[in-house]
């Protein structure tokens, strides 16, 4: 879920840039060769995740906004949330929508009035009213919240 990325990514990146190597012990003494393969070995996933990382970041296929959000009465429970959509590729995408409020265990994806499908189009944007298909809780006063969206395919 994207909320352990966003959690723990930025005390990942300070764990690796603060840990000091440790102390090889004597006895263990092994080749140049095969300390090499060991450090190219360890090399790969490193790469891989600082390559991800990048492309998650910098390059996100769609921008969210959030534009209001209703309550019930007493604020006790989320009934919509409308945002601003846009799409920053070059394809055609059809976004599904979840609110994640407090829990690692989010209840499903929202649907759009009518439930019908939002297709946006390439460098196009769109603002939606997004509804929970069960009860939510509204979110305590003060603390984070997330709106995600995700695309199962592109269409060229």
């Amino acid at each position: 879920m994207s909320s352990y990325l966003l959690d723990l990514y930025p005390a990942a990146i300070v764990a690796a840039l603060s840990v000091a190597p440790g102390v090889q012990p004597a006895i263990v003494r092994t080749s140049k060769r095969f300390r090499m393969l060991l450090g190219l070995a360890a090399l790969a996933p490193a790469m891989a995740a600082v390559v991800v990382s990048a492309v998650a970041f910098l390059s996100p296929p769609l921008v969210l906004a959030v534009r209001s959000v209703t309550t019930s009465h007493a604020a006790t429970s989320l009934d919509s949330v409308t945002v601003a959509v846009h799409n920053s590729t070059g394809h055609t995408v059809t976004p599904h929508f979840m609110v994640t409020v407090g829990s690692g265990h989010p209840d499903g994806f929202w649907y759009v009035a009518h439930r019908r499908e939002v297709v946006l189009h390439p460098h196009s944007s769109v603002v939606v009213t997004l509804y929970p298909t069960l009860y939510t809780g509204a979110p305590a006063h003060g603390s984070y919240w997330l709106v995600e969206a995700y695309t199962s395919s592109q269409r060229g």
